[in-house]
């Protein structure tokens, strides 16, 4: 009796090991994300509660005389490691005049930038150069604090008053104050 008489062989089409592998593979993984999934996002939720954020309240932005201002604010580390300061602030703001955007930078005096979890601290910041005429009456700023360690912070104000926005607020008020200004400029150009 010949092989072939008591056993049928079956053709199998081309390329069905590559398909059985690969719907194997993709079953396998599957099932082992679903099991990692919750272990994945848990250890991304302790990273992110771990990481420094900070809380920064600007108390006061005075111009003082001859241009020579100083900036005091208040810092408090949120997270649960140490992190620092940067030495320098950003600070930017729109020329109510021209309509540029222009950058000014304040350099924190002293070298006490420490900050520890949850405990506010009050710093004094004195600009880097010359600050311009039109910082005094600008009316939207923005901040920008540095941290050593985590991500930057941006405190947005508005007016001499300081008033903290949020960032959807900030654009909407810029954005109508833009217009507003637009419209008055345009009716003092009409002969």
């Amino acid at each position: 009796m010949a092989i072939s008489e008591t056993y049928e062989f079956r053709t199998r089409p081309k390329g069905w090991y590559t398909a059985a592998v690969a719907d194997w593979v993709t079953a396998l993984l599957s099932s082992a994300l679903v099991g990692l999934l919750p272990n994945i996002v848990l250890e991304l939720l302790r990273w992110l509660s771990v990481l420094p954020r900070i809380r920064v309240r600007v108390c006061e932005d005075d111009v003082g005389r001859f241009a020579n201002g100083t900036l005091v604010f208040e810092a408090e580390n949120l997270g649960r490691r140490a992190t620092s300061l940067r030495p320098t602030i950003d600070v930017c703001f729109v020329d109510p005049f021209s309509r540029r955007r222009l950058n000014v930078s304040f350099e924190i005096c002293g070298h006490a930038r420490r900050l520890e979890s949850c405990d506010p601290k009050r710093f004094i910041a004195k600009p880097t150069a010359v600050l311009p005429l039109c910082y005094a009456t600008s009316w939207f700023r923005v901040y920008t604090f540095g941290v050593s360690k985590g991500r930057d912070t941006q405190v947005r104000v508005r007016n001499a008053e300081l008033q903290p926005l949020k960032f959807w607020q900030f654009r909407c008020e810029r954005r109508v104050q833009r217009q507003a200004l637009a419209a008055s400029c345009s009716l003092s150009q009409v002969p």
